[in-house]
């Protein structure tokens, strides 16, 4: 997961708005999203936000935004927490198509958020959600939780049980991220405030 520095304490948060794919206020539970690289969950939460072009049309990152974002990975065993898979085959399982959950649109947010108001409540107690990310077509999972509290523990489905390390990193200093923004053809630029 990658998140600001002010929510390093706090990373793993079940937010209930109504602009991200499967939390909705009027679902029974919150929503915290995890995707499985840190390529991922970069392209999954603040790609869109931070990046820009140059002068001469270069996707770029201000350094300074590199900086103020950490990477929180969690490593989980399997516990007795169920998570419904809505990669492929488990769409099937449910009577639902893939494009239920993967329009990034607002009309495809409704829909998908109608599935996981659906999926909260259903008597197989799941814990979250399996699916492709919009961005980064990579394996992700939604985590279902109490509404506006933090950290596994007030997840529902026995989660908790699954944690076994939690591990930060800036994301700026992490070498492996640099290399695979300029395989990707983003470029680092200095901030605006040393131009």
């Amino acid at each position: 997961m990658v998140a600001r520095k002010e929510y390093s304490d706090a990373p793993v948060f079940y937010g209930s708005g109504k602009s991200t794919r499967f939390s909705s206020p009027s679902a029974k539970y919150g929503v915290t999203y995890l995707a499985r690289t840190k390529e991922a969950a970069f392209a999954e939460t603040i790609r869109d936000s931070k990046l820009h072009y140059d002068a001469n049309d270069n996707l770029c990152i201000y350094e300074s935004e590199l900086e103020q974002l950490e990477l929180h990975s969690f490593k989980l065993k399997k516990g007795k927490a169920r998570v419904i898979d809505l990669t492929g085959p488990g769409c099937d399982k449910i009577g639902a198509r893939v494009e239920c959950f993967t329009q990034g649109t607002a009309q495809g947010y409704r829909i998908s958020q109608q599935w996981a108001r659906e999926l909260m409540t259903h008597p197989v107690a799941a814990a979250g959600l399996l699916y492709l990310g919009n961005r980064s077509a990579d394996t992700c999972v939604a985590l279902f939780g109490e509404i506006g509290k933090t950290g596994f523990e007030n997840s529902i489905g026995n989660v908790e049980e699954m944690t076994i390390q939690r591990k930060t990193t800036p994301l700026g200093a992490d070498g492996s991220f640099i290399r695979w923004l300029k395989e990707v053809d983003i470029q680092l630029t200095p901030s605006i405030s040393t131009l």
